[in-house]
């Protein structure tokens, strides 16, 4: 979203309890989405079936945070997401040995360029908006149950919406044991939980897509001897 488009995600996000200042959420800086970011976005948004869309602001970081779902009451609701957190994540996974076959990061910060890899970053950058959009589904559906459960039930929906993509499984499972809490006291689940819960969405999907392929192929056969 560019900047000057943001009045109404500023405002909304100011509802929700982020100060504002021009172009700047106090400790979140604005930025333009990369291209390959809103085309991932807009990817998700095609398989998800919302009616009420919301809408992605770009962010340089969201400090402590890799991604945000803003629910707006009159506003739209948002998703702000972090560049250099998506860049950090990455990072992460390639210091603990997890990406052996990527390339290393060559490219400093811009507004269409973080990894010399975009397909990685777009991978990464995926799974982590499956999840916030997850979260709109939910409040979609009146079923959002604030804290640990919904931030569970949002990486299920995670995992449907990237098996709706057809997407391979690995990345989302290696970004949900990242972003997973391994402390005593925590707002999200546990890494091992969090891939459970991706990966019990992918086989939801995967069941009911064999479900719906039986019942055409049932149809098909009683066409045929209808006729």
């Amino acid at each position: 979203m560019p900047i000057q488009q943001c009045s109404r995600a500023l405002h909304s996000i100011s509802a929700a309890g982020l100060w504002t200042a021009g172009d700047k959420i106090v400790g979140h800086r604005l930025v333009p989405t990369p291209a390959w970011l809103a085309q991932t976005w807009q990817e998700l948004l095609d398989v998800a079936g919302l009616k009420r869309q919301p809408q992605l602001v770009t962010v340089l970081s969201a400090h402590g945070s890799v991604a945000m779902f803003l629910p707006g009451l009159f506003q739209a609701n948002l998703v702000a997401i972090g560049l250099t957190d998506v860049r950090d994540l990455i990072l992460k996974a390639r210091a603990a040995g997890r990406l052996q076959d990527i390339p290393d990061w060559v490219a400093p910060f811009s507004e269409e360029r973080v990894y010399s890899d975009v397909e990685l970053s777009r991978a990464f950058a995926r799974a982590i908006l499956a999840h916030e959009i997850g979260h709109g589904i939910l409040h979609a559906r009146r079923a959002a149950k604030g804290g640990v459960a919904e931030e569970g039930d949002a990486d299920r929906l995670a995992g449907q919406l990237e098996e709706l993509l057809g997407v391979e499984s690995e990345i989302g499972k290696l970004v949900f044991e990242l972003v997973g809490c391994a402390e005593q006291f925590c707002s999200h689940p546990a890494p091992h939980v969090r891939v459970a819960a991706y990966h019990e969405g992918r086989q939801i999907e995967i069941r009911a897509r064999r479900s719906r392929e039986a019942q055409d192929a049932q149809a098909r056969w009683r066409a045929v001897f209808a006729s």
